[in-house]
């Protein structure tokens, strides 16, 4: 992360401040409320979502890898579902 980025970052005061500055980097992403658990599930999803897409484009040996990595985030939430 650039400092400039870095600087207004550190300005954001409340949870919606956030929301806007994050919301660049993840377009599409939506909350019925702002709470830090459904914004972290949104956000869980779309980088689930990501790792999809890199997995569909890259080669075997990586798919592996990547596949495993995505895997320790579902047992995660798994955990946290149970839990």
């Amino acid at each position: 992360m650039d400092d400039f980025t870095l600087q207004k970052l550190k300005q954001v005061t409340d949870i919606k401040q956030f929301i806007e500055f994050i919301r660049m980097y993840y377009p599409g992403l939506n909350f019925d409320t702002y709470t830090i658990e459904d914004i972290e599930v949104a956000l869980n999803e779309m980088y689930i979502k990501l790792i999809g897409k890199i997995i569909s484009y890259t080669p075997v040996n990586m798919k592996r890898f990547l596949r495993n990595y995505l895997i320790k985030y579902e047992i995660r939430n798994i955990k946290k579902v149970i839990l």
